[in-house]
C-alpha cells in the first residue's frame, strides 16, 4: 500500500494508465546581465485518461473550483522536491525551482507546516523552493493567505507573484502579499521597445515593484534588444524565448552537459 502523511503521496507512484498523474516542465528564468540561468519556473502539465495532456489553462479554472486543485498540488510538489535532489546531483546550479500553489492550499492555516515538513522528508533545504501565485490570490477576501506568505518566507521559502500588468490586476492589494519576485505578464513586453511612451509605462510598472521590495521578471521577452533595455531599466531577470522553452526534468542538465 502506498505511504500517506499529511495528505501527501510519497513516491512517484500515482499514475493513469501506468503515466504519471501530473508532470513538471522547467523553463530558465536568466539574468540580464550575466545571461546566467538563475531559476527555473516549473509548469504543472495534468495527464488525463480521457483527453490526455492538459496544459494549466485548460483544467486550473475547473479544478480551482474544488479541493481537486489542492490535489494536484500535492502531487506536484513532491515531483518537485524529488527532481530538486535529481538537479543538484547533476550539478544543475539555480537558485530556486518553481511549482504553482493555489489560494485554495495556501489559505491553510496548516499549509506552512506541511510544506515544511515534506522538504524536511526530502532533505531539501527551504530557500531552494519557490510558490508560484497566480493573481487570483489577490481575491482572498481575509488575511490567511497573506499571513502564510508572510511565515512562509520567513522559514526561507520564496513566493513569486505572476500576471502583473494584466487588465484587471489588482496592483494596490499587491502590498498585501510580500513576495520576492513579480513577475511582469507577456503582454507587457510586447510594447517594451515600441516607443518611448510605452517604455515610460514599462519603468513605472517595474518601480511599483521595486517599490514593494520585490524583484521583476519579465516574460514573454524575444530578443536581446529587449534584455539590453531591461537591464538598464534596473530589471535583473527574464523569461520567454529569449531565456528558453520549457522541457522535461529529464533534459535538465548544467552547462557543461
Amino acid at each position: 500500500m502506498e505511504q500517506k502523511e499529511s495528505g501527501f503521496a510519497l513516491g512517484e507512484n500515482s499514475t493513469v494508465d501506468g503515466v504519471r498523474a501530473v508532470e513538471l516542465f522547467y523553463r530558465p528564468i536568466k539574468n540580464t546581465d550575466s545571461g546566467r540561468v538563475t531559476f527555473l519556473q516549473s509548469q504543472t502539465r495534468l495527464n488525463s485518461p480521457a483527453m490526455g495532456t492538459l496544459m494549466p489553462a485548460d483544467y486550473l479554472p475547473v479544478a480551482q473550483l474544488s479541493d481537486r486543485c489542492v490535489s494536484i498540488f500535492k502531487l506536484a510538489f513532491v515531483q518537485l522536491l524529488q527532481a530538486l535532489g535529481k538537479f543538484h546531483e547533476r550539478e544543475v546550479d539555480v537558485d530556486w525551482a518553481s511549482v504553482f500553489m493555489p489560494a485554495r492550499f495556501l489559505r491553510q492555516t496548516e499549509a506552512p507546516s506541511v510544506v515544511a515538513d515534506y522538504c524536511g522528508k526530502f532533505g531539501v533545504k527551504y530557500e531552494r523552493v519557490c510558490f508560484e501565485l497566480s493573481p487570483d490570490v489577490l481575491d482572498e477576501a481575509d488575511s490567511t493567505a497573506a499571513d502564510n506568505v508572510a511565515l512562509m518566507r520567513r522559514q526561507g521559502f520564496h513566493f513569486l507573484l505572476s500576471g502583473f500588468g494584466t487588465e484587471g490586476f489588482k496592483m494596490l492589494k499587491t502590498a498585501e502579499f510580500k513576495v520576492d519576485n513579480i513577475m511582469l505578464d507577456g503582454s507587457v513586453a510586447q510594447v517594451l521597445g515600441k516607443n518611448d511612451r510605452y517604455d515610460t509605462c514599462v519603468n513605472s510598472l517595474l518601480n511599483f515593484v521595486f517599490d514593494l521590495n520585490a524583484e521583476v521578471i519579465a516574460d514573454g521577452i524575444t530578443d536581446d534588444k529587449q534584455v539590453k533595455q531591461l537591464s538598464g531599466m534596473q530589471c535583473l531577470y527574464y523569461s520567454g524565448e529569449n531565456a528558453g522553452k520549457y522541457i522535461a526534468e529529464r533534459y535538465v542538465r548544467n552547462r557543461n552537459e
